[in-house]
């Protein structure tokens, strides 16, 4: 394979999660004003519990998106290194990502990025579960 070959499966990948990314995103903006139609309006238990399982859903969701963009570029720096010769952008991009192992974790190794995401789910299931105060 050439770098123009993979450079090209790298953008057709990163294209389509980043397709599946917009969606997640769409669905995380529903599960907010789920949250705050059950703030405003009460709910029972049974659909606080189904705002939940969406909740966690969305959340989760988009983590695995994350993750795919991860393993995306850990790939792509991977099959850079396999070849014989690299040009100096491509050598640049295998030492920015690294050329080891890929790994698929649906924790993010951006620690900001994980503290995003708990305070998204936080806020979720507190305003969920939590009376609001008057």
């Amino acid at each position: 394979m050439t770098e123009y070959e993979i450079y090209a499966l790298f953008n057709g990948a990163m294209t389509s999660t980043a397709i599946f990314g917009a969606a997640n995103i769409f669905l995380l903006w529903v599960a907010f004003r789920g949250v705050l139609r059950i703030q405003d309006q009460g709910a029972t238990v049974f659909q606080k519990v189904l705002s939940t399982i969406f909740s966690l859903g969305i959340v989760f969701l988009n983590l695995q998106t994350l993750a795919f963009v991860r393993v995306n570029f850990e790939s792509t720096a991977f099959d850079l290194s396999q070849l014989p010769e690299l040009s100096d952008r491509a050598q640049r991009f295998v030492e920015f990502v690294g050329a080891e192992e890929v790994t698929f974790s649906l924790i993010p190794n951006n620690p900001i990025l994980f503290v995003w995401w708990i305070a998204v789910l936080v806020i979720l299931l507190g305003s969920t579960w939590l009376k609001p105060s008057d």
